[in-house]
């Protein structure tokens, strides 16, 4: 009983880590909580609802071909596909400027992972809490995946690269959620507990490699923003770093320092995303920019096109 307890301790304490750590890595974002707190309850009941389907259409799990693990599999594959096709349509269909950027695709995304994988991994938390925390990972990291390719098919880079991020999204996904149903339908062996570090080793990764992409197209961005002489230049290396966006001491009040950094960062893809777009979608897009551009001003009070430089830089 004891053990028991420690193990749902362990795997509580390992999802809240989780959890908190895609609190923290958002935390410049406007309005954080709210659509966080949303992903993970959406993809938990469309989850709860899902499993509920599938048990009136096989009211007997274990008796089909393959047994209680390939039930499990089927069952888990069917959840984590509904669930990663609702985080794909949401995110393909928000306005650009609801979640710009690398980081807030993933961290909603990873949300919705996070919602899937807790949804299933209750029931067997207890028995088996290594193969629920491996479970809850690999979904997390499934909808992490997802939401970079989706916000990079969103923004610029030329056409071929936003069609290959548009097709690898769902297989990326797909290929993570069935790596952590495959490994937690395998019970408590080495397996599960190797599968957790390389989930870890990997939600790693990914999000090393959106903060290094995101912060790129900022500072390029940014940088032709200078050079039309609509930013000033003390701008690009602050913004461009994701800590001194949420910390850095180049503006008085935090919670100022972070609106602007948000205009600046939504200007930054905006712009990015007009890239080798021509037409009516480019000049509508222009459009936008010229106004983030208007409100960017605004807020750095610029005067005549000299900017008044905050006196704590």
């Amino acid at each position: 009983m004891m053990g028991a307890a420690v193990a749902v301790t362990m795997a509580a304490a390992a999802t809240a880590a989780a959890l908190l750590s895609l609190l923290w890595l958002d935390r410049y974002g406007a309005e954080t909580l709210p659509p966080f707190v949303g992903a993970v309850a959406g993809a938990a009941g469309v989850t709860m609802a899902v499993g509920l389907l599938l048990a009136q259409l096989n009211p007997n799990p274990g008796e089909a071909p393959g047994g209680a693990t390939a039930d499990a599999l089927h069952a888990g594959a069917g959840s984590a596909a509904v669930v990663l096709s609702a985080v794909l349509a949401v995110l393909a269909l928000c306005p650009p400027t609801r979640f710009p950027g690398l980081i807030e695709p993933l961290v909603m995304g990873a949300a919705a992972g996070l919602g899937n994988g807790l949804a299933t991994a209750l029931g067997e938390a207890v028995q088996r809490p290594v193969a629920a925390v491996s479970r809850v990972l690999w979904l997390a990291l499934a909808g992490a995946g997802c939401g970079v390719l989706v916000g990079w098919a969103r923004g610029g880079g030329g056409r071929a690269s936003r069609v290959a991020a548009a097709l690898a999204a769902p297989v990326v996904g797909a290929g993570a959620a069935m790596a952590g149903w495959w490994a937690s339908a395998h019970g408590e062996g080495e397996l599960s507990a190797a599968m957790v570090g390389v989930a870890l080793a990997l939600l790693g990764l990914t999000v090393l490699a959106a903060v290094a992409a995101e912060r790129r197209v900022i500072r390029s961005a940014l940088a032709r923003e200078v050079a039309l002489g609509v930013l000033p230049e003390w701008v690009v290396p602050v913004v461009a770093s994701l800590r001194q966006r949420a910390f850095g001491a180049w503006w008085m009040p935090r919670r100022e320092r972070r609106v602007v950094a948000l205009v600046l960062v939504r200007l930054a893809f905006r712009a990015w995303a007009c890239l080798g777009v021509a037409g009516e979608a480019g000049r509508l897009r222009g459009l936008e920019v010229g106004r983030l551009r208007q409100r960017a001003r605004e807020l750095l009070r610029l005067r005549n096109g000299a900017a008044e430089r905050p006196e704590e830089w």
